[in-house]
C-alpha cells in the first residue's frame, strides 16, 4: 500500500474539519483547481508533498494523485466534498469557512 493510499484510507470528515478550522486565517483555496482545492491542501500537508485532486473524466468520482504516479480513489464523502467545492465556487477563491460549510452539507 502506497503512502498516499494510507493517508486517504485514514482521512475522515472530522479530521478535515479540524484542519480547516485550524487554518482558517492562513489558507485560501480555489475550486476547480486540482492542486489548490481544500482537499488537495489537506492531503499535501498530511503526505508532505504535493497532491492533486481531480475528477475522473468529468464524472462524479474524484481521485488523489501525486507526481510519483500514485493514484487513489477517494471515499464517497470526499468525492461529495470535492464536487461540492467545485459547484460552490466554480473556479473562484474559497475560504476555509466556505469549505467548512460545504463539508457540513455533504457529511450530514
Amino acid at each position: 500500500m502506497s503512502n498516499l493510499s494510507k493517508v486517504v484510507a485514514g482521512m475522515t470528515p472530522a479530521a478535515l474539519r479540524q484542519w480547516l478550522e485550524a487554518n482558517h486565517e492562513t489558507h485560501t483555496f480555489h475550486s476547480c483547481d486540482s492542486s489548490l482545492c481544500p482537499l488537495a491542501g489537506y492531503l499535501s500537508e498530511l503526505l508532505g508533498r504535493p497532491v492533486d485532486v481531480v475528477d475522473v473524466e468529468g464524472g462524479p468520482d474524484y481521485e488523489a494523485f501525486t507526481f510519483l504516479s500514485e493514484t487513489v480513489a477517494l471515499p464517497v464523502w470526499a468525492n461529495r466534498f470535492a464536487s461540492g467545492i467545485d459547484r460552490f465556487a466554480d473556479g473562484a477563491p474559497i475560504s476555509c469557512g466556505d469549505a467548512l460549510n460545504v463539508l457540513n452539507k455533504v457529511t450530514l
